[in-house]
């Protein structure tokens, strides 16, 4: 399943938050933060067309798949847990509004790092 094919309703956002439904593979979902500055990354909350591919974002894991099947069959699991506080590039997710609220949904070889604090 491609992320370009993930359909975020309200109703499975919330079936998504309350774990009655699981993420395939390492699909995750994403809650961005606002306005902060990391190092060197400026990490917008609020998003445009400008800089989509070079802009980056930071923000909340909150679902994830448990990880995928190689090509050679081999399982590789996520090391990105539910919690964890991530960076992406903004044109590296698929951007969904529910509620007026902006989700990201991406997959785990998309994010740059982990944020420990």
């Amino acid at each position: 399943m491609s992320t370009k094919d993930f359909d975020l309703t309200e109703e499975v956002l919330g079936l998504i938050l309350s774990g009655e439904m699981k993420l395939h593979e390492d699909i995750m979902l994403i809650e961005p933060l606002e306005y902060e500055k990391l190092g060197m990354f400026y990490v917008p909350g609020k998003y445009g067309a400008k800089d989509m591919e070079t802009t980056t974002v930071q923000g909340i894991v909150k679902a994830i798949g448990k990880g995928r099947v190689s090509n050679e069959g081999v399982f590789i699991p996520v090391d990105i847990k539910v919690g964890d506080k991530v960076l992406l590039k903004r044109g590296a997710c698929m951007h969904q509004v529910v509620k007026d609220k902006t989700w990201l949904i991406t997959r785990c070889d998309e994010i740059d790092a982990i944020i420990e604090d």
